[in-house]
């Protein structure tokens, strides 16, 4: 099969608990810089799974 790449653009709501708000953003900052992400599965069952790019 041949690979496709498409740009999307994604929105998240993420609720973090934290003392203040500058503690909060910067936590979910750190914790995004590695993050990847789960997108369920190919026909074939292979998951799909790639990086988050913060921008």
């Amino acid at each position: 099969m041949t690979d496709f790449t498409f740009d999307m653009k994604l929105m998240a709501s993420i609720t973090v608990q934290a003392e203040t708000a500058d503690q909060a953003r910067q936590w979910l900052v750190d914790a995004l810089e590695c993050a990847d992400t789960n997108f369920g599965a190919y026909p074939g069952g292979y998951p799909i799974l790639r990086g988050l790019a913060r921008r």
